[in-house]
């Protein structure tokens, strides 16, 4: 897609990864298992080991999307 960069996190994402969450959750798209508990401890969920991470998407500079991977 023209205009969209995946990249790390940043803290400054912080709140447009909370407003995306709320999204999903009002839209019905919620797990479950997924409290977002993780979301308020960003550094130590997705930046403490190394096969851990959190990006989000950006188009027009606005974050339009994010994902997360924990190793188990």
């Amino acid at each position: 897609l023209p205009d969209l960069a995946i990249r790390t996190y940043q803290q400054e994402d912080h709140p447009a990864v909370l407003r995306l969450y709320a999204e999903g959750l009002l839209a019905g798209s919620n797990d479950a298992n997924d409290t977002a508990a993780d979301l308020d401890f960003m550094q130590e969920a997705y930046f403490s080991q190394e096969r851990d991470h959190f990006w989000v998407a950006e188009k027009a500079g606005q974050v339009v999307g994010c994902i997360g991977v924990v190793h188990d």
